[in-house]
């Protein structure tokens, strides 16, 4: 019964059962002993196995401390010991916008996409928190995804969209269609599919209350969730120099020319305009200078692909409204990035960044989970110097430069915690280090 729920409200999957306790569904089904088959209906449906209970406790160690040895073992083989690493993956490259990477994380891993982070945010909230076009989200939902998770406040991603971008074109147009997606699933529908094991194209054989059957194009029939099927939209009309092409992060048809920029090396990985605008916003003014997702070769802004520059011009606000996330214009943001970059690549740069660590100010929220108020809201990693500014979330900050997890109250690494006054626990308020006056790995 409780599996058939799930089914029919996926946004309920990682819920806690009351009491104070703390456990999720997977946390019963440790403690009640399961098999590997029901582990996999429940991984299936994007069950996190890192979830801990008021113990302290995963599911796995659950069974294990209730000897449930076969359930335990079942845990292991069914989520492996690399699902913890691919789910932090995953919500890091989330957070900091690099949408091309979650797609190929997902694409690989479709269990992956109900991964929340302890705030609660899927990589639906990030995408609505970034502001992506209407395109990507739809590719998300295509993978699987659930609008209907919340945070921990509350919130759907719908709702953070609303809250960012009131007058984002998702609101008026993808909500609505999704939410009458299985109305519109009839049997003979071209559908994608995010099944748990992979992402595939059928045609749909039946609907019915109890879910759609789907027959993909290696000819298996597939029981499934309507959440986890999509329409397959008609592709648009494409001149010759489009076909074959298609964006790496939204899959929607473009040109291989519209890469970003001509410095960039290896396979062809072109993205359309709309997503082009999502990445290259998502990383100013914090990751310069601009590099491409994929082949990590710095972005020429002086010699972009004119097809490129036109489209761009076309989606950039306030000219175009797919992607609202910001009042420059696309040309003021180009000479923006160039000056922002052109500063750290000298002396004034440097001095720049030190008088933003000497007057950042305090974060405008207290430090989640500690409730700390006061600490600067922004800081350099104490690795490598790449400056990160607070915005929500725990102390504990990971670096998307060098990888350097520190502590964001006390800039100390984990393993410089002594468990005392400085407790790496999230709920502990280390004392607060002072302003940085230098920068590491510079000079």
């Amino acid at each position: 019964a409780a599996l058939d729920f799930c089914q029919a409200h996926p946004g309920t999957i990682n819920n806690r059962k009351g009491g104070g306790m703390g456990n999720t569904l997977l946390h019963q089904a440790a403690f009640w002993g399961v098999d590997a088959g029901t582990l996999e209906t429940l991984k299936e449906l994007g069950a996190n196995p890192d979830l801990r209970n008021a113990e302290g406790q995963t599911p796995a160690e659950m069974a294990e401390a209730h000897g449930r040895v076969h359930t335990a073992a079942a845990f292991a083989a069914v989520f492996g010991e690399e699902d913890p690493v691919a789910r932090l993956r995953l919500l890091r490259a989330a957070k900091v916008g690099d949408f091309a990477q979650v797609v190929q994380i997902l694409r690989a891993q479709p269990h992956l996409v109900h991964t929340q982070s302890l705030a609660g945010w899927t990589v639906l909230h990030q995408a609505c928190y970034h502001g992506c076009g209407c395109q990507f989200l739809r590719r998300l939902l295509a993978l699987g995804a659930c609008p209907a998770l919340r945070d921990a406040n509350g919130q759907t991603c719908w709702e953070v969209l609303r809250e960012r971008f009131p007058e984002h074109q998702a609101l008026a147009t993808l909500i609505q269609d999704t939410a009458v997606v299985t109305a519109s699933l009839a049997a003979g529908s071209r559908v994608t599919v995010g099944l748990a094991h992979a992402t595939l194209v059928g045609e749909v054989t039946r609907v019915g209350p109890g879910g759609v059957t789907v027959v993909t194009e290696d000819g298996q029939s597939h029981e499934c969730a309507a959440w986890r099927v999509l329409p397959t939209k008609e592709l648009a009309e494409v001149d010759e120099e489009d076909i074959g092409a298609r964006c790496l992060i939204c899959d929607a048809p473009t040109t291989q020319l519209w890469v970003l920029g001509r410095a960039c090396q290896g396979e062809p990985h072109p993205m359309c305009g709309e997503c082009t605008v999502n990445f290259l916003w998502s990383q100013y003014p914090l990751n310069l200078p601009l590099k491409c997702s994929q082949c990590k070769q710095e972005v020429d802004l002086d010699n972009l692909p004119q097809r490129l520059l036109w489209h761009l011009t076309d989606v950039w606000p306030p000219g175009g409204t797919q992607c609202p996330i910001t009042s420059q214009s696309l040309f003021e943001f180009i000479e923006a990035v160039k000056t922002k970059t052109a500063e750290r690549r000298d002396a004034a740069g440097v001095e720049a960044l030190l008088e933003l660590l000497a007057t950042c100010g305090p974060t405008t929220a207290a430090i989640k989970y500690c409730n700390l108020s006061g600490c600067p809201s922004v800081r350099a990693c104490p690795h490598c110097g790449i400056l990160i500014e607070y915005e929500s979330q725990c102390k504990h900050m990971t670096c998307v430069a060098c990888n350097t997890t520190f502590c964001f109250i006390c800039l100390r690494l984990r393993n410089e915690h002594d468990g005392g006054r400085y407790n790496w626990s999230i709920s502990h308020a280390c004392p607060i280090a002072p302003l940085q006056t230098e920068i590491p790995g510079q000079g």
